[in-house]
């Protein structure tokens, strides 16, 4: 009886935990510039209700600050044994999450399913405007939209019943458009499988976009993550299995862009500025820093010298 219990409950807090990702999922922006940011975490135990964390979601339309962090969790009784928590942070081509779910064994007297699991989303959507100074109106251009993601995945414990995964997305139109996404995890089948307990991943996802001076590009950039774990416990078993899993992942989505075509400037209705920073070549950096560290042993040389 408790086996076709667990099944029966573990599929429905599997299925409420994707529809609640897929509520959650970035909406529409409106106007020219928006984003927001959406968090929530939910927790059962055995002859229990479900234990839901104060959810917590906000836009820029609704007062939400650029790269404001929203946060919630549950953390109950020890004698529950879950813990969830999920935070997220959104802003014109900036987002960033971070969420944990786990089970720590323990409530021995209960047979039943015990599950917890967090979710988090954020996006963005602004306009960036093509100007030049140089170049008449209408002169085609082609532009490089990247956004890089840096995450840490971590589980632990039993595999059994546990769900989780990063998902990053990248629009954008001009002239011509398009649409990159990347996903991690077991949440969905098109997610790149993760075969160790702890995932340090930096990927980046690019495109070239054709515009014209005096026109625009739109971009939204997307990112979401869940977790869920479940454990159950029979009659006569001595007790649940601990499993957890997080992802962090709440300062590192950025997103570049970096013109084709020279003497072009971007200008975002957000304010934000885009523009890919140059990052030096491991060669040419190596001599730069080779190079400062020579002038410093000769101004200390001048100093000491001096009478």
């Amino acid at each position: 009886m408790f086996r076709s219990t667990w099944r029966r409950r573990a599929l429905q807090l599997l299925t409420a935990a994707t529809t609640a990702w897929a509520a959650l999922g970035a909406p529409a922006a409106q106007g020219a510039s928006s984003f927001r940011s959406g968090a929530s975490c939910k927790a059962n135990a055995p002859f229990t209700l479900a234990v839901e964390c104060a959810r917590v979601a906000a836009s820029s339309d609704e007062g939400l600050l650029p790269n404001q962090v929203l946060s919630t969790g549950i953390d109950p009784p020890s004698s529950f044994d879950y813990k969830a928590s999920a935070s997220a942070r959104s802003g014109p081509g900036n987002l960033g999450l971070a969420i944990a779910a786990s089970l720590s064994g323990g409530l021995n007297g209960f047979p039943g399913v015990l599950g917890s699991q967090a979710s988090a989303t954020v996006a963005y959507a602004d306009t960036v405007r093509i100007t030049s100074a140089t170049l008449a109106p209408g002169t085609p251009i082609q532009l490089t939209v990247s956004q890089t993601l840096s995450f840490t995945m971590l589980t632990s414990g039993s595999a059994a019943g546990r769900l989780f995964g990063i998902v990053t997305g990248l629009g954008v139109s001009g002239v011509d458009g398009f649409y990159l996404r990347y996903c991690r995890g077991n949440a969905y089948s098109d997610c790149i499988p993760v075969t160790s307990d702890k995932l340090d991943q930096t990927v980046t996802l690019s495109g070239v976009v054709s515009t014209q001076v005096g026109g625009s590009v739109t971009l939204s950039g997307s990112l979401d993550a869940l977790t869920l774990v479940l454990a159950h416990r029979g009659v006569a078993s001595a007790g649940y299995v601990a499993s957890a899993a997080s992802i962090s992942s709440l300062n590192s989505a950025h997103t570049f862009i970096e013109s084709q075509t020279p003497g072009v400037t971007l200008l975002a209705d957000s304010g934000h500025n885009y523009a890919a920073l140059a990052v030096p070549e491991p060669a040419p950096l190596a001599l730069l820093l080779a190079g400062l560290g020579v002038l410093a042993v000769r101004a200390r040389a001048r100093r000491l010298s001096a009478p």
